[in-house]
């Protein structure tokens, strides 16, 4: 940002409409102005962050998206950007054309994960929440960083994959190459062991029984009957 860019953004805090809410607004602004400049980003986050909803000025909700830029939360900027040209499309030509580059820098650091499969489309998860793959293969966007996906259809085994994405990183995944997920409790086979026992010595009992039956009991019409 030029400093004549950022001496218009101050000067627009300070004459922005409602005088004391727009007086807590520049207080927070040159507040993260200053936590910016000493490395303390998240500081700086939530002083922009206020600053906006005190004075709803655009120069504050620029620098939002500056700093989460700068913090790598390249989905959260490209949403402020965005919010910025809709809710004020009255912008100076300057500082909308920072916040298009702002967008376009976050865009260029996305990582995406690239699901191949045959039908049918898998319900997917990434970090343990609910994710919608879009697009032509079906992809999700995240920022860079650790993530974990879990993806499920009828009739197969779950497809786990977690790992780091870089910035800008295209990772695809073949979900058809899922190893089959051992059951947590292994006790079925027990459980199906012990019926095979049970049964065999149901059956070994009855012709047990059926020995002395045959043995001992009155199958002629000469033998004495009590």
């Amino acid at each position: 940002m030029t400093r004549a860019l950022a001496a218009a953004l101050l000067l627009a805090l300070a004459v922005a409409p409602g005088a004391a809410r727009a007086q807590d607004g520049r207080e927070a602004f040159v507040e993260g102005t200053r936590a910016l400049e000493e490395n303390r980003i998240d500081d700086a986050l939530a002083h922009f962050q206020r600053s906006y909803a005190e004075s709803h000025n655009p120069a504050a909700l620029f620098n939002v998206a500056r700093t989460e830029l700068v913090t790598g939360r390249y989905l959260a900027t490209i949403h402020t950007v965005e919010r910025l040209l809709t809710d004020h499309p009255d912008l100076a030509p300057e500082l909308r054309a920072e916040a298009e580059e702002t967008r376009t820098r976050a865009r260029a650091r996305l990582a995406r994960l690239v699901l191949l499969y045959d039908p049918p489309a898998p319900t997917v998860e990434i970090d343990g929440r609910a994710a919608t793959p879009e697009g032509d293969p079906p992809t999700v966007v995240l920022d860079p960083g650790p993530h974990a996906l879990r993806a499920s259809r009828p009739g197969a085994a779950p497809f786990r994959w977690q790992g780091e994405l870089a910035p800008g990183e295209v990772t695809p995944l073949q979900l058809g190459a899922a190893e089959p997920v051992e059951p947590d409790d292994p006790a079925w086979p027990w459980i199906v062991g012990g019926g095979v026992v049970l049964a065999v010595a149901a059956v070994v009992t009855l012709a047990v029984v059926l020995a002395l039956d045959a043995q001992l009991g009155p199958r002629h019409e000469r033998v004495l009957r009590p």
